[in-house]
């Protein structure tokens, strides 16, 4: 076997298990390695989107889940009124704090959803307090008044994130080298033959 399918056999033996994993593990909703938003409502209950499920803390401690409405991508935030505000890119979603549905509107141009993304970093609670998304090394992290943590992203999120990115990266890397390495044993092949 010729070196570089040696290479490519043994890149996919060790990175079809590291991207399976992560696959079912965001499919599954075991992982999540995005944040389509956070929100503090007026009694200090933290939520967080996640890909498929918007997760309600109270203290720290999981209270609830709420259905996005969606299974594309999505960005919400929270009004005065203790009300969440959801985006698709094509929908716009008013809710209850349980996540019911008050109102439903279409925005096909896309204007709430971007500006929603936009300005999903920050977040102003209803006592004044500013809260901040900030990733360090990739991973999420919640700041109250720029002091004080009050989320990070959990340990397996972060895992699966970081193991996403390297093998991307590392097939950046590898597969050059292997169209390379490729290009030169068939040169040298074809010289053999001749």
């Amino acid at each position: 076997m010729p070196q570089p399918m040696k290479m490519l056999a043994i890149f996919l033996c060790l990175a079809f298990p590291v991207m399976l994993f992560c696959s079912t593990s965001i499919a599954t909703g075991k992982a999540s390695v995005t944040m389509s938003g956070y929100a503090i409502d007026s009694s200090g209950n933290l939520y967080i989107g996640k890909e498929y499920e918007i997760q309600v803390y109270d203290s720290g401690i999981l209270k609830y889940t709420i259905n996005p409405q969606t299974s594309r991508a999505y960005v919400f935030t929270m009004d005065s009124n203790d009300r969440i505000i959801l985006s698709t890119a094509s929908t716009v979603y008013t809710m209850s704090l349980q996540g019911d549905v008050l109102s439903e509107i279409e925005d096909y141009g896309t204007s709430t959803y971007n500006k929603l993304a936009s300005r999903k970093r920050f977040f102003t609670a209803a006592n004044g307090d500013k809260y901040t998304l900030v990733s360090i090394l990739g991973r999420f992290v919640i700041l109250r008044n720029n002091r004080e943590i009050i989320y990070k992203m959990p340990v397996l999120d972060y895992v699966v994130k970081m193991l996403w990115w390297l093998v991307y990266l590392s097939s950046l890397v590898i597969v050059p080298i292997i169209l390379v390495k490729w290009r030169r044993w068939d040169r040298k092949s074809s010289a053999f033959q001749k």
